[in-house]
């Protein structure tokens, strides 16, 4: 699960990755259509995607405000068929189904992997396949409910180094 696993591994996993916008949204239903914005790694065979992704309880249900304009990165191509999806931070895993359509649901434990927007996303899978290291943030596993920062390289793709808040002053100008 996304508990154990880094943004490298996924990278690696998957044999596209690709920038998508959500054209129709119907979260009441969670069916969601996208169109492609731009590849990051690989070229997706399709012109549009379309999700049907299944929530929570309609309280704590990440997808319900999810709206047409918002961008996605659609990890998909890997050994058993399935995709994984981030749209601004709510992770989905679905399989092909039926009419062009991927079923599945909500992945609340892939925000180990990452929590932020869609196109920090992109930027960092674009960064990692230049070689480069990248700052994500993420939750904490020991407590869900607080976020971490953590490096990753493609270098070392099974790494997951905790790091301080890039936006926290130096340790050098606080006051204990």
């Amino acid at each position: 699960g996304g508990a154990q696993i880094t943004l490298p591994e996924i990278i690696l996993e998957f044999h596209t990755a690709t920038l998508l916008e959500v054209v129709r949204a119907d979260p009441a239903r969670g069916a969601f259509r996208f169109k492609v914005i731009k590849p990051l790694k690989g070229a997706l065979a399709a012109k549009d995607v379309r999700l049907q992704i299944a929530g929570e309880n309609a309280e704590t249900n990440p997808i319900r405000d999810l709206k047409p304009g918002q961008q996605a990165v659609f990890f998909t191509e890997c050994f058993d068929k399935r995709s994984l999806t981030c749209i601004d931070g709510v992770w989905s895993w679905t399989q092909p189904a039926q009419d062009g359509w991927e079923n599945g649901a909500v992945r609340r434990d892939f925000e180990h992997v990452f929590v932020g927007k869609s196109t920090e996303l992109a930027e960092a899978v674009a960064k990692l396949l230049r070689g480069h290291e990248v700052i994500a943030r993420c939750r904490r596993r020991a407590a869900p409910t607080e976020f971490q920062w953590v490096r990753y390289s493609m270098k070392y793709p099974h790494d997951k180094s905790l790091v301080r808040d890039p936006s926290a002053p130096p340790a050098r100008t606080r006051r204990t």
